[in-house]
């Protein structure tokens, strides 16, 4: 794949998605936004790194730990002879709990109705690993299907009916119910599909361009850098970011100053809607011009 073919497939789906489409409207199988675990745009986790319940890491993938600590870890693994990347995560601490990733899935991408079929590579040490799907169905449920808990990598398959009608729903990836758990306990997962119909078919793969592009509907952390000539205090000037996607609703906007920030107030968020949001500095003191570095993220995952 070509980087030209991957920036084409890029700002195409980025269209749909801002015209308001996702990926299954865009002509795809596979529900799952990240299921190939090709984006982490929050930061580089290919080393264990301590990981709290409720937070992101890799993209589109929530943790999930009750009455644990946990870490993670993005990592490149070998299934079948062929070099795939995964999401694991592992126990830290001894108790009765249980612990895993959750993906959440808008209600406009599922029919009621339609039966539903999720797909995943799977290893673990524990023989409660399993998938759990959050009302898509009309109750919540695990899938009957588990790992053995013996440390190889299986297809786990999970088939369902979807009834939900009034709110978003997930599925989770999970060593559940709840059970005695040690440290080294782990779950990892490659290759996570959910697509219409009874059988598992094989992975949909997509272009690192296309995921991103999914990702960003969810999260996006654009970076700008901003001379300011400054001669009279009091002085402001805002800059502007448009969004590479349109979010799903309008996001939660974060700015975090990139080094020194010399006679500069605090900044505001000045506009905070589904394709950009602005940012406001107020210039303090009346010296040299200065060049201020900021990190914007726009937050508006399930």
């Amino acid at each position: 794949m070509t980087k030209a073919r991957e920036n084409s497939d890029y700002t195409g789906l980025a269209a749909d998605i801002a015209a308001g489409d996702t990926a299954a409207r865009a002509g795809r199988k596979n529900i799952i936004s990240n299921g190939s675990f090709q984006i982490s745009q929050r930061g580089n986790y290919t080393s264990t790194t301590t990981a709290a319940n409720n937070a992101f890491y890799v993209d589109r993938f929530r943790i999930v730990a009750g009455s644990v600590n946990v870490s993670n870890q993005h990592t490149t693994v070998s299934i079948g002879g062929v070099s795939k990347r995964a999401y694991r995560v592992t126990a830290t601490s001894a108790a009765t709990g249980y612990f895993g990733s959750r993906h959440g899935i808008e209600l406009l991408d599922l029919e009621v109705g339609a039966t539903y079929t999720i797909s995943c590579w799977m290893r673990s040490n524990k023989s409660n690993a399993r998938i759990r799907q959050d009302t898509i169905g009309a109750t919540s449920a695990d899938s009957t299907m588990s790992h053995t808990g013996g440390g190889d990598w299986e297809k786990i398959t999970f088939t369902v009916d979807s009834t939900n009608t009034v709110a978003n729903c997930a599925l989770q990836f999970i060593c559940y119910p709840a059970a005695a758990v040690s440290v080294g306990d782990y779950i990892e997962i490659a290759d996570v599909q959910m697509e219409v119909g009874s059988v598992a078919t094989d992975f949909e793969h997509r272009s690192y361009g296309e995921e991103l592009a999914l990702c960003q509907r969810y999260y996006e952390e654009p970076f700008g850098s901003f001379r300011a000539a400054s001669q009279n205090t009091g002085y402001t000037f805002a800059v502007q970011y448009p969004y590479a996607v349109t979010k799903r609703a309008t996001p939660t906007v974060t700015v975090t100053t990139v080094g020194t920030r010399v006679g500069v107030s605090n900044h505001n968020i000045e506009s905070n809607n589904l394709n950009c949001c602005a940012q406001q500095f107020g210039i303090t003191d009346g010296t040299s011009p200065r060049v201020y570095g900021s990190q914007v993220k726009a937050d508006a995952e399930l």
